[in-house]
């Protein structure tokens, strides 16, 4: 298998720069409501999303992303997963709930992965407006958790695309004439 070239690894960047933009949009909508428009607060939002899509875009490099790729379920797969979640983040009030949700449980992990560099929690009150690495890492958190949920619906889509796949082969084997 030829590594991508240059041209398609940039459109490889942007095709994950457009689907994890869209798909933060509802938490860094929450994130401005909470914190208004703290420079800090957004810088630490962006750069935890480009994290993830730098780290999507290096796994579809990687040998092993590419040839799963090859096989039609697990690209139908793919493209069902990813488009379901862009879906619901711009389905309003969708995207908001799936992503409080999970930004309530990503509150007190980030907050003790904080503790380990020697910070506060998060944010106390409507009032404290947080920093930087405190936005950061609570993106991070949520992002991780929020591909956890989206890896779980994969494997469920993953399970009915194979079974509807297998289950239409197995039709067309039948109308097809027997040989010899």
């Amino acid at each position: 298998m030829k590594p991508h070239s240059v041209s398609n690894s940039i459109l490889i960047f942007f095709r994950w720069l457009t689907v994890c933009g869209i798909a933060a949009a509802p938490s860094f909508v929450l994130g401005l409501m909470l914190d208004g428009d703290a420079a800090e607060a957004i810088a630490g939002m962006v750069c935890g999303v480009l994290c993830f899509v730098f780290a999507y875009t290096l796994l579809e490099h990687t040998k092993m992303i590419r040839k799963w790729l090859t096989r039609k379920t697990v690209r139908r797969t793919a493209r069902i997963g990813y488009g379901t979640r862009i879906g619901i983040s711009v389905i309003f009030p969708i995207g908001f709930y799936l992503d409080m949700i999970v930004g309530i449980f990503s509150v007190p992990v980030s907050g003790r992965i904080l503790a380990l560099f020697g910070r506060e929690n998060i944010i106390r009150s409507p009032d404290d407006v947080g920093d930087f690495l405190s936005h950061f890492v609570m993106t991070v958190v949520q992002g991780a958790f929020l591909n956890i949920v989206l890896l779980g619906y994969m494997l469920i889509v993953f399970l009915i695309v194979r079974s509807v796949m297998n289950r239409s082969s197995n039709l067309e084997a039948r109308k097809s004439p027997l040989p010899g």
